[in-house]
């Protein structure tokens, strides 16, 4: 940029020469080109003429060799006229570019000419059948026979499959996981593949879409991009630019929509007037230019820092894409709106263009993110946090536009420090349990709801993960922990119980590290919720924001960009325990552990001597109990049930109101417990609270309600 807030003379030069190319060779022909599902296989040629088949492309590999930018004002310039053919143009130009960054002098010696001049087009294949792109899952393998691979596999969803001469495949040749990853150029001549049928989609049919089908398909080794497990890190490379690209098009796309409802609603006439005229449609034309304009100028910035390589590029490259892609789609459909009637007919464009942009925010994957923001209480959840987002989740959950859900916080030291115990406590006080009783019946709706959520969701635990935020973190397929995660069921410290779903993960950890973490209420770091299986990975804190823009662009990528952006924790502190763990807490009897401890001489037994000593007995035995009857609850939804009967008692039994007194209220952390010691604690105590409750007040979960 020649500014900050301008296009130098060159840029708009390359800007003026693709909206020229675009209005002759374009935009006249796209309405055929979609209503007869025409490729147009000419005019992506004569588009190679003028560099557009390798723009980011070296000049020394044959290319033009500019930079994001410039790539984002001709993607955006030709969607102008047709973002499908736009779109497929930017695909074959990231498969250029795999091979001209990453390919060996040979490999760019024998494929780039052709490709250069589009003379050969080039396809990209990640996502197969049934596993998105997620490299983890990936199926496609490649073994090694002398000097050839041998490859098989099927790749869905390839733009080109069938029409173009080249793919650039990514197939497994190691393990599982993203270092796995290999890629490979593949002929479509070469023996063994073969394509699916023509996928019959809502908009793009100006370009083919199919299955790409690799059958003991020998690949020679020297085909291989870079080297082998390389593959994944090439495919991360090269979203940024993708990002912009795709949401390049849909800026094309919506200024077009944009200017063709501003010729319409003045030539328009309604009770004597332009429809222009009218102040609502003014009002309507003026947000749609806003927005646009906001878009754009968000995605120019993210494509000068993508060029630059400046250390944020990938966020703003996501922030970029989500934004172009959300903000074409709205003005595309206030377009089509103003049009009224006309605009669903073809003879207008702008049905066309509705239908186009509408996959932009689609592709690379899209995402939820639920962000939890109560910073000054350190996100503990309220009714209300939990009414929102279990419906979000039930929104979402039948949505095709939604791929993952993120669970998130935003600024402070927590993740999630649990419920609002204060709130529970003045239930307890003041409505015998009823309001407290709601909050709880909700909250492990959702918790249920969230274990049980047919999409994967990702949890960030990134700060003091407690109570509540457990129940939130934990039925997360993907659970991330940092040096700043601090994780606990406190509950015995306050007279409750480790509820939320807590008896059902806490009782299936290894020996019996649920009953000390229970009993205890012990604290455990990133590395050691990573050890113990509480966390499925673990980042070092500057790599967050890079993870979660990866993620918003390509869901389907999560466990293979966590797992690229890893770092070795430090060793886990609880793993040296575990044997004495497992000696000492091995009794479902709380007498029993304590008397276990007492007869221990080691330091280590007298500090979780000393621990327990402060703890609410009823709790304590509470807690033991649940964690045994939760292994025989045939799913999570009766262990729910389970909880929920104790919550509705324990709730308003004494140590409650008294252990947040004591450490909320007043914090003299002197709570008086009442049945004061373990063998106080009654069977027929907690029979009582475990008992069934009456039919019509029993918990259920949300699908059978």
């Amino acid at each position: 940029m020649m500014t900050q807030f301008d296009l130098t003379e060159d840029q708009r030069a390359i800007q003026e020469m693709a909206a020229k190319f675009t209005a002759d060779a374009i935009t006249p022909f796209a309405a055929e080109w979609d209503e007869k599902h025409l490729f147009p296989r000419a005019t992506i040629k004569a588009a190679a003429e003028l560099g557009f088949g390798a723009i980011y492309v070296s000049e020394g590999s044959g290319g033009i060799g500019l930079g994001r930018l410039e790539a984002a004002l001709i993607m955006e310039a030709m969607a102008y006229g047709c973002p499908t053919t736009s779109a497929f143009i930017s695909i074959h130009n990231m498969a250029a570019w795999m091979i001209d960054c990453f390919g060996s002098e040979d490999l760019k010696s024998r494929y780039l000419p052709s490709l250069v001049s589009m003379d050969k087009i080039a396809s990209y294949c990640l996502t197969e059948p049934g596993s998105g792109s997620d490299a983890a899952a990936l199926k496609t393998t490649a073994r090694r026979e002398g000097d050839h691979y041998v490859v098989t596999g099927t790749k869905q969803f390839i733009s080109g499959a069938g029409e173009n001469e080249v793919y650039v495949v990514m197939v497994r040749t190691g393990d599982a996981g993203a270092k796995g990853i290999s890629c490979l150029v593949i002929d479509k001549d070469m023996p063994g593949v073969s394509f699916g049928a023509q996928e019959r989609k809502l908009g793009w049919h100006a370009q083919p879409t199919a299955q790409l089908i690799l059958e003991e398909v020998r690949v020679p080794i020297a085909n291989r991009v870079g080297e082998e497990g390389d593959g994944f890190k090439f495919a991360m490379a090269g979203l940024d630019g993708g990002r912009l690209n795709i949401g390049a098009c849909s800026l094309g796309g919506a200024q077009r929509c944009l200017d063709e409802a501003i010729r319409y609603t003045q030539e328009r006439q309604q009770f004597g007037k332009a429809i222009a005229e009218f102040q609502n449609t003014q009002f309507t034309l003026a947000d749609m230019a806003t927005d646009l304009e906001a878009a754009r100028a968000l995605l120019y910035l993210a494509a000068a820092k993508v060029t630059a390589n400046a250390p944020d590029k990938t966020k703003f490259a996501a922030m970029a894409k989500r934004l172009a892609t959300d903000s074409g789609s709205a003005i595309v459909d206030r377009a089509l709106q103003l049009h009224g009637g006309y605009g669903y007919l073809m003879d207008y464009p702008i049905e066309r263009f509705w239908r186009d942009l509408r996959v932009h925010s689609i592709l690379e994957g899209t995402n939820q993110i639920m962000r939890l923001n109560r910073p000054k209480a350190i996100h503990a959840l309220t009714l209300e946090m939990v009414r929102a987002m279990t419906e979000a989740l039930l929104a979402w959950r039948n949505d095709p536009a939604v791929e993952a859900v993120i669970v998130d916080h935003h600024e402070g030291r927590g993740f999630c420090a649990g419920g609002d115990i204060a709130f529970l406590r003045q239930s307890a006080l003041e409505d015998a349990g009823a309001s407290g009783r709601r909050f709880f019946y909700a909250e492990y709706q959702l918790n249920n709801l969230m274990f049980t959520y047919e999409k994967p969701i990702i949890a960030f635990m990134d700060g003091i993960t407690m109570g509540g935020g457990v129940g939130i973190s934990q039925p997360a397929r993907l659970r991330v922990a940092t040096p700043n995660t601090r994780f606990a069921m406190p509950e015995t410290g306050i007279g409750l119980f480790p509820d939320v779903g807590g008896g059902w993960y806490l009782s299936r950890l290894e020996g019996r590290l649920g009953a000390f973490l229970a009993l205890t209420g012990a604290r455990l770091d990133g590395a050691e919720c990573l050890a113990i299986g509480l966390a499925t990975h673990y980042l070092e804190p500057e790599k967050l924001a890079e993870a979660k823009a990866r993620i918003a662009e390509d869901p389907s990528r999560a466990d293979g960009i966590l797992s690229l952006l890893s770092a070795t924790p430090p060793e886990a502190r609880i793993v040296g325990n575990i044997a004495q763990i497992n000696r000492l807490f091995a009794s479902d009897h709380f007498e029993e552990v304590l008397a276990a401890l007492e007869a221990d001489p080691s330091d280590w037994a007298a500090k979780e001597l000393a621990t327990l000593r402060t703890k609410s007995p009823q709790t304590c035995k509470v807690a033991l109990r649940q964690l045994r009857e939760s292994l025989s609850c045939a799913d999570f939804a009766a262990n729910m049930v389970m909880e929920y009967r104790i919550a509705s008692r324990v709730l308003v039994r004494p140590d409650f109101t008294e252990g947040v007194r004591a450490v909320i209220v007043d914090k003299d952390n002197q709570p008086k417990w009442s049945p004061a010691s373990a063998e106080d604690v009654t069977k027929d105590l907690l029979d009582a609270i475990f008992a069934p409750l009456p039919q019509e007040e029993e918990w259920k979960p949300l699908s059978t309600i």
